[in-house]
């Protein structure tokens, strides 16, 4: 009975989408509706509000209120979770915020703003996705991580602690930034770096190679790492 149970329950959480509102009032052009199109509708969340659209691929955990199936996390009016990705947890997305590819967003994350989550990427923990920013590839951002501004973070990049990538920044390759580092103004960071404890990398620093920068180092310009 016990498995029986088990199995019930995650057949529901994978499989079921939260019960959907009746009108398209998620939907700002009826004649470009969301997810590229895909097929979809509007969602309900716990409190009652109008929810976001979820296409029928994509899965949002769900709570069940006074027999009714509504979104667990709070999936905001304009909001839109596409392809096969997934939502669950505590999470919020807001703003105009896109989930899609085979992302993941769970824990107590938030998305909102533009920010965009796309491929195979986590975001969870408290990590916060806001303005412009994008997370795509294998990236993972966790922890009290905060990505910002128009910052790109992708490939096998890996953000957490109370690391910030905000601005125009570029993260990508296999670069770890964590601790309370800063990444800020149009820097690039590639292939094996680390930057950790409080370091700083910024302006329009280049860095890249197996650079390791902590403590309280601070690259604002040109190459390193090379």
């Amino acid at each position: 009975m016990i498995l029986s149970s088990f199995n019930f329950i995650i057949f529901s959480f994978l499989f079921i989408n939260p019960i959907h509102a009746t009108d398209n009032g998620c939907i700002a052009d009826l004649a470009n509706p969301p997810c590229h199109p895909a097929p979809g509708r509007c969602t309900t969340n716990s409190n009652d509000s109008h929810g976001g659209f979820v296409a029928e691929t994509a899965t949002v955990e769900s709570v069940i209120i006074n027999g009714l199936k509504r979104n667990k996390p709070f999936i905001g009016l304009h909001t839109s979770i596409c392809e096969t990705a997934h939502v669950a947890g505590n999470t919020r997305i807001d703003g105009n915020a896109q989930i899609s590819g085979t992302a993941w967003v769970f824990g107590d994350a938030r998305v909102d703003g533009n920010g965009r989550v796309d491929g195979d990427a986590r975001v969870d923990g408290n990590a916060q996705i806001t303005g412009d920013a994008q997370i795509f590839g294998d990236a993972w951002i966790d922890g009290n991580a905060q990505i910002s501004g128009t910052a790109w973070v992708f490939g096998d990049a890996h953000i957490f602690e109370n690391a910030q990538v905000i601005g125009t920044a570029r993260v990508y390759g296999s670069v770890k930034v964590y601790g309370n580092a800063q990444i800020f103004g149009s820097a690039r960071l590639f292939g094996n770096t680390h930057v950790y404890q409080d370091a700083k990398v910024y302006g329009d620093a280049y860095v890249g190679g197996n650079a390791k920068i902590s403590g309280n180092d601070m690259i604002s310009t040109g190459d390193y790492g090379f």
